[in-house]
C-alpha cells in the first residue's frame, strides 16, 4: 500500500462511526436484558453499556483462539453482528428509548466534562497522527496481525520469533475490530481507540462515587481523573496504551460487583443479581485480558469490597449465600480469561526462573537499580504533581474525619499498592511482576474518588449552605478543569513521536526499492541489553516495509536467548557507529545492508546517525535523500 501521514476525511469519518457502534451496541444490548437498570439514572445506564462493550471484544477473540482457533472475524461477520446487535437492541429498547436520553441535573455537567475530556484526547493528536513512543510499533503490528488473520496471532511472527502467551492482547482485540470494520490502517486505528479509552478515564470513577458518595462527587471525581491529572492524557507520549482499557473499567466492574452481591442477597428472584454477578465477572476478566498487571491492582480493591460485603452478609445471616455469589461471578471471570491465564501464568513462572540463571544476573541487577526503584521526582513525572497530590491527601484527611467508608476502602488499596511496588526488596523473582512507575500511572482512579468524596462530605457538612457549597466547588473544580484542560490538549512530548511527515516518502520508497529480506540499521537509544529501542521513523520499517531492523521492537525480550542476544549485538554495534567508534564493516558482518536515518533523528540520548559522515565512508551510497531523510546502500564492499 502506499502511506500518507494523515488520514482522509472519509477514513476519518468511518473511524469515527466505527467506534460509536463498536463503543454502545454490544453493551446497550446486554444491557438490555437486565430490568436493573431501570434503578440507574440514564448517564449511569449509558457509561455501563460503553464499559461492558469495551471488555466484549477481549472476551470474544480470546474465546474464539479457545474454542474456534481457525474462525476468522471478518469485515461481513462484523458488520452483520454489529447490525443484528443493533436491530435487536433497538426493538429491546424500543418501549423506553426516550427514558435513555432523560439526563437531569449534575448529568448534563458530566457529559460536558467527559465531551471536554475526550475533545483534549483528540486535539492532542491532530498534528501527531502516528502513535507514540516505542510500544506503539508492536502495538500496531500486533493490531494489524490480529487483522490480517481476523484472530489473535500466537506470535509476532514474520516480524520476530517472539511468543505472545505472556502478552495482553485485549486491547488489540479492539483495535483489530476498528481497523476490520473502518478499513484505515492499523497504527490509526490503535491511536484512536487509545484516545477514546484515554478520554473515557473517570467513567468508574463516577460510577462509583454516584453510588457510595453522591452526585457531586461523581462530577468532581470525573473533572479530577479527566481534567485535572496529567495522566493518564500524557500517556499518549509514553505509547502505553494497554493499561487504558483496563483501568477504564476497573471501577465499573467495583461498581458493579458491589450491587450484584447487594441483589444477591435481597430476598426474591435472583434474576437480576445473576445477570450483574456475570457481567461483573466480564467486566473483571476483561480487565486482565487487556492488561495483566492491572488486573493484579484490581484484585486489593475488589477484595476490600468482597470483605465489606461479607460483613454485611454477617450481620444478616447470609454468609453462605454471598459465597455463592462471589463464588459465581468468580467462576464466570475465570473462565472467560482461562484462554489467556493459564499460558501467561505458565510463561511469567517460567520467565522468573529464568532471571535467576547465571547467564541474566546481570539484567536482574541492572533491573534493580533502574527499572524498580522510584523517588518523589518519579512520581511527580509518573503519576501526578505535588499540588494534586497534597488535594488527594487533604481529601484523605476530610474523608476519615467524616468516617467515609469508601475512604477508607482507598486508603487500604493504595496500602496494598505500596507493598506491590516494593516487592522487589523481597528478591523473590516471582513476586516482582510491576514496579511502581507502573502503579503511579493510575494514581488518577484513587485521587479522583478520594477528592470526589471529600467534596461531597464538605457539601452536606451543614444542610442549609449545601446549595451555595455545591455551587462554588462546583466553579472552583471546572475553572481548574478549564485550565487544566488546555494543558491535557497541549502537553505532548515531540521526542517520543518517531513517525514524522518527512519520513513518508522515504517508508514508500524503501517498500518499493529494497529487498524483503533487507535489514536496515537505525538511531537506537541503547540502555543494557534488554532495554533498548528506535528513536526515528526507521524503527518503525518493519511496520511500512515489512524489512526486518536492528532495533526490533519492543517486543524482543519475550523472545528466544538467541534471538535477544542478536538484538543487543544490533543496537550495540549502531551506538558505536553513530559515535564512529566502529565502521560500516560492523554492521556488514551484522548481515545489515541498508543505514536509515530518519527526521527525529536520536534526540533521547544522541548523537544519532550521520548521514554527512555515512556519505563518505567506503562502499556507502546514499540512495534516498529527501527533507532531512536518508537511505544508505552499504552493500558494497570497498576493496582493500
Amino acid at each position: 500500500m502506499t502511506w500518507s501521514f494523515q488520514l482522509d476525511i472519509w477514513s476519518a469519518l468511518r473511524l469515527a462511526l466505527t467506534l460509536t457502534a463498536l463503543f454502545t451496541i454490544p453493551g446497550g444490548l446486554i444491557l438490555s436484558f437486565s430490568p436493573l437498570w431501570q434503578r440507574w439514572p440514564a448517564l449511569n445506564r449509558w457509561l455501563l453499556a460503553v464499559a461492558i462493550s469495551i471488555a466484549f471484544y477481549p472476551a470474544v477473540y480470546y474465546g474464539l483462539a479457545f474454542l474456534a482457533p481457525s474462525l476468522a472475524l471478518t469485515q461481513p461477520i462484523w458488520l452483520a453482528g454489529l447490525a443484528i446487535g443493533g436491530a435487536w437492541s433497538a426493538w429491546r429498547w424500543r418501549s423506553s428509548w426516550r427514558d435513555q436520553f432523560r439526563f437531569a441535573g449534575l448529568e448534563w455537567l458530566a457529559l460536558a466534562v467527559l465531551f471536554a475530556t475526550m475533545a483534549t484526547r483528540f486535539w492532542v493528536i491532530r498534528d501527531w497522527p502516528f502513535p507514540a513512543s516505542p510500544d506503539s510499533l508492536h502495538h500496531s503490528l500486533i493490531t494489524g496481525l490480529t487483522t490480517e488473520a481476523g484472530r489473535l496471532p500466537v506470535s509476532l511472527e514474520p516480524y520476530a520469533p517472539v511468543p505472545l502467551d505472556m502478552y495482553h492482547l485485549g486491547l488489540h482485540a479492539l483495535a483489530s475490530a476498528t481497523q476490520t470494520i473502518a478499513s484505515v490502517p492499523a497504527h490509526a486505528a490503535l491511536l484512536w481507540v487509545a484516545q477514546v479509552l484515554n478520554g473515557l478515564c473517570g467513567i468508574g470513577v463516577y460510577l462509583w462515587l454516584d453510588r457510595r458518595a453522591g452526585r457531586l462527587a461523581a462530577v468532581v471525581g470525573l473533572i479530577t481523573a479527566g481534567l485535572l491529572s496529567f495522566q493518564p492524557a500524557l500517556l499518549t507520549s509514553w505509547g502505553r496504551f494497554t493499561p487504558l482499557g483496563s483501568q477504564a473499567i476497573l471501577l465499573v466492574a467495583i461498581w458493579l460487583i458491589e450491587i450484584a452481591l447487594e441483589e444477591w442477597r435481597k430476598p426474591g428472584p435472583p434474576q437480576p443479581a445473576y445477570w450483574a454477578l456475570a457481567v461483573a465477572g466480564l467486566l473483571i476478566a476483561s480487565v486482565y485480558l487487556i492488561h495483566f498487571r492491572v488486573a493484579g491492582y484490581l484484585l486489593p480493591i475488589l477484595t476490600v469490597v468482597i470483605v465489606r460485603a461479607g460483613l454485611q452478609a454477617r450481620s444478616e445471616r447470609k454468609v453462605g449465600r454471598l459465597a455463592a455469589g462471589v463464588a459465581l461471578a468468580a467462576g464466570v471471570a475465570v473462565v472467560i480469561a482461562l484462554p489467556a491465564l493459564i499460558p501467561s501464568l505458565k510463561a511469567y513462572y517460567l520467565k522468573a526462573l529464568d532471571y535467576e540463571t547465571p547467564e541474566r544476573r546481570a539484567v536482574v541487577e541492572m533491573l534493580f537499580t533502574t527499572y524498580f526503584p522510584f523517588t518523589l521526582e518519579l512520581v511527580n513525572m509518573a503519576g501526578m504533581r505535588n499540588w494534586l497530590l497534597a488535594l488527594s491527601a487533604l481529601a484523605m484527611a476530610v474523608g476519615l474525619w467524616k468516617g467515609l467508608s469508601i475512604t477508607r476502602d482507598v486508603l487500604i488499596w493504595l496500602g496494598v499498592l505500596w507493598l506491590m511496588g516494593n516487592a522487589y526488596l523481597l528478591r523473590i523473582p516471582v513476586l516482582q511482576f510491576t514496579n511502581m512507575t507502573a502503579i503511579l500511572l493510575m494514581l488518577y482512579l484513587p485521587a479522583g474518588v478520594l477528592i470526589g468524596a471529600a467534596a461531597e462530605a464538605v457539601a452536606a457538612a451543614r444542610p442549609q449552605w449545601r446549595r451555595p457549597v455545591t455551587a462554588t466547588i462546583l466553579v472552583v473544580l471546572c475553572a481548574g478543569g478549564l485550565v487544566s484542560g488546555r494543558g491535557r490538549a497541549l502537553d505532548y512530548i515531540p521526542q517520543y513521536q518517531f513517525v514524522r511527515a518527512e519520513d513518508i516518502a522515504a517508508m514508500n520508497w524503501i517498500a518499493a526499492h529494497t529487498p524483503p529480506d533487507a535489514v536496515f540499521a537505525v538511531n537506537t537509544l541503547y540502555a543494557h541489553p534488554e532495554s533498548l529501542f528506535g528513536t526515528d521513523a526507521g524503527y518503525w520499517i518493519p511496520y511500512f516495509a515489512q524489512r526486518r531492523t536492528t532495533a526490533g521492537s519492543m517486543m524482543f525480550t519475550l523472545g528466544p536467548a538467541a534471538y535477544r542476544e542478536q538484538v543487543a549485538i544490533g543496537a550495540q554495534t549502531v551506538k558505536a557507529l553513530e559515535r564512529h567508534e566502529v565502521g560500516l564493516d560492523a554492521l556488514r558482518a551484522l548481515g545489515v545492508a541498508f543505514v536509515y536515518v530518519g527526521k527525529a533523528g536520536n534526540p533521547i540520548n544522541g548523537p544519532g546517525l550521520d548521514l554527512a559522515w555515512l556519505r563518505v565512508q567506503p562502499g556507502a551510497q546514499v540512495v534516498y535523500e529527501a527533507d532531512g531523510v536518508g537511505v544508505v546502500d552499504i552493500r558494497s564492499i570497498p576493496a582493500p
